[in-house]
């Protein structure tokens, strides 16, 4: 699984309806280039019922997009390129060197599998302003379990030590997923993250259901949607407890304190969680599938498809007002509130 926003560095929602009575510029694009996978991830089922089709967006829709971005976004902008597999995709390396020298602070989020030598010095001298890596734990047997393909760990760790050996310069962040997998073993991951110095931390994320699945309530109750989802609530709450007393000792989570405090209301009772103001995130992130379109929100309508419009367009449309606006009123406690754009 490599679609994961960091919550890090995500953008600040604005906090009042006068900030939000109109959208400026965005700040922040997740662009998923691809949802090709080699691994088979309990958690994401892109490798099962991804898009894995001929009109999947082209390296040339995918340059000429960055290249419509310039002269528009502010500097501070932020192009998160996900998968999938992110680096599956063609000449992706490519579009890291073209965003680093339009400007473009690029993101990519990776199950580093892929990742040799070669190409951890290729992605090191491209200007890649961030790279996020999937790692649930250090034990060997339970990611190889989590990703669903044997031998998966070891390749990740040496990628690990190639991108040690070669980064020179941007963030390389850890994700990690709370499940009942590594709940025993997220302790050392911390630890471990924290002596490795030439990590810029490591971002907590709270487990939810696979990416590519029809949403059903109560998921995690679901025989095989819910079989990573801990049940000992109480070994949760210890262990969120850990993380922030690591957090307030100086380890590099990246988490804001108030999230770790959310999770452990999610992992309580799931369906306690709601929002606790408007959802503005259509005011300043869109989103942009493999397919090319538009959407502010991943469950509601696309305002477009950059293979036949320009985002600028888009952004300002009628279609993108409309949204935004529906999406004020709207009370679904999503995901994306809690791990990705969560509001202090």
């Amino acid at each position: 699984m490599s679609d994961v926003k960091d919550p890090s560095v995500a953008p600040t929602s604005p906090q009042n309806k006068e900030s939000a009575a109109k959208a400026d510029l965005p700040s922040y694009c997740d662009f998923l280039v691809t949802e090709r996978c080699n691994l088979k991830c309990k958690k994401c089922y892109f490798w099962r019922n991804g898009y894995w089709l001929e009109d999947e967006v082209t390296f040339e829709e995918c340059r000429d997009f960055i290249l419509s971005l310039k002269g528009w976004v502010p500097p501070t902008f932020e192009l998160n390129l996900g998968g999938g597999e992110t680096l599956l995709k063609q000449n992706m390396l490519d579009l890291i060197e073209l965003c680093a020298k339009e400007g473009i602070r690029a993101c990519v989020s990776t199950n580093a599998t892929l990742i040799n030598e070669d190409m951890a010095k290729r992605i090191a001298d491209a200007g890649l302003w961030r790279l996020g890596v999937s790692l649930d734990t250090l034990d060997e047997n339970t990611q190889d379990f989590l990703t669903g393909v044997p031998g998966s760990y070891k390749r990740i760790m040496k990628a690990i030590e190639y991108l040690k050996k070669h980064w020179k310069k941007g963030h390389i962040n850890i994700h990690a997923v709370l499940s009942n997998r590594n709940l025993d073993s997220i302790k050392d991951l911390i630890e471990w993250v924290n002596k490795e110095e030439f990590l810029t931390g490591i971002s907590v994320m709270a487990l939810s259901q696979p990416f590519r699945t029809d949403p059903i309530d109560q998921w995690y109750l679901d025989k095989e949607y819910g079989l990573l989802w801990p049940t000992d609530f109480e070994k949760v709450s210890l262990t969120l407890d850990m993380l922030m007393t690591y957090k307030k000792a100086g380890y590099r989570i990246l988490n804001a304190m108030p999230q770790l405090v959310a999770y452990k209301k999610y992992y309580g009772n799931p369906e306690s969680f709601v929002r606790a103001h408007d959802c503005h995130f259509g005011d300043y992130t869109f989103n942009v599938n493999v397919l090319g379109l538009v959407m502010l929100c991943c469950f509601m309508r696309p305002v477009g498809n950059i293979k036949k419009q320009s985002i600028r367009d888009i952004w300002n449309s009628e279609a993108a007002v409309k949204t935004r606006a529906a999406m004020r009123h709207c009370q679904k406690s999503c995901n994306n509130i809690l791990n990705c754009f969560f509001a202090e």
